[in-house]
């Protein structure tokens, strides 16, 4: 099974980060938050032949995410890069409201060692990223040895 990875330690600093953040979500009142990297929702299938995720990336171009795994452990970022024309707007207009997040996007998931991770694929298409891995072939581990 597919964990994924929960980078902050639940302390009492972290629950009020909680309360604030539900603040921002039911009053939309930003209440100094202090967390920097978005959480993207994913959803994880296990299938008879290996692996699925699907991690919501929306806003995101497929040149700013990128995919790495490490010690088991796969891992995805993406940063919103802006562009010339967000810069231009920037000169030219008075902000009256400001809601589009451009927060840097990571999220990492422990792999199980049934996986090969030589085999995994990933696809971005509709703001969704879809990644697929296989699991290993099944070897029969009992070998017969021969009596001399």
């Amino acid at each position: 099974m597919i964990a994924t990875i929960n980078k902050t330690p639940r302390t009492l600093v972290n629950n009020a980060n909680d309360i604030l953040r539900a603040f921002d979500r039911n009053f939309n009142w930003p209440a100094g938050s202090d967390y920097a990297v978005s959480n993207s929702p994913a959803n994880v299938y296990e299938e008879e032949s290996g692996y699925k995720i699907e991690l919501m990336a929306a806003g995101y171009k497929k040149e700013e995410i990128t995919l790495s795994v490490k010690n088991g452990i796969l891992t995805i970022n993406a940063e919103r890069k802006e562009s010339e024309e967000t810069e231009t707007k920037k000169v030219t207009s008075k902000v009256i409201r400001k809601e589009f997040e451009s927060k840097p996007l990571e999220r990492s998931f422990k792999l199980p060692k049934s996986i090969d991770q030589e085999s995994l694929t990933a696809q971005f298409e509709n703001g969704i990223l879809t990644i697929e891995m296989k699991k290993h072939k099944e070897v029969d581990m009992v070998k017969e040895i021969a009596i001399k």
